[in-house]
């Protein structure tokens, strides 16, 4: 099977990883939606979501953090291509990041502390 596209994944952006975590991603998502619609509208488009990111667990850990800010890291993730993507020109796919990746911190299978 061909694949041709592109897909986004786990990223800061720009401004790269913050020691407090407070970067979860939307620059990065942001430019990726509008290049994908932009430069490559006939290519395939993967989405990105995920919940939250700390390797501080893993042998090989670069102490990288993305808040889950209560929850709404993942919720925003989840919704954020909307704002390029509509029923006229649907998002073919939208990829739940590294799911089960515990020693990452992404892992969905638990559920998402809405920190009441």
């Amino acid at each position: 099977m061909l694949f041709d596209g592109l897909y986004a994944w786990v990223n800061p952006g720009k401004t790269g990883w913050q020691a407090d975590g407070s970067n979860w991603g939307q620059q990065y998502l942001d430019d990726f939606y509008k290049t994908m619609i932009s430069d490559y509208p006939n290519k395939i488009a993967v989405g990105a979501a995920w919940p939250g990111f700390n390797d501080s667990k893993a042998s090989w850990s670069q102490d990288r953090k993305m808040d889950y800010r209560c929850g709404r890291t993942f919720s925003d993730t989840l919704r954020l291509f909307r704002r390029y993507y509509d029923q006229q020109r649907p998002l073919p796919f939208l990829m739940i990041e590294t799911w089960n990746d515990y020693e990452e911190g992404t892992a969905i299978e638990k559920g998402v502390n809405a920190c009441k």
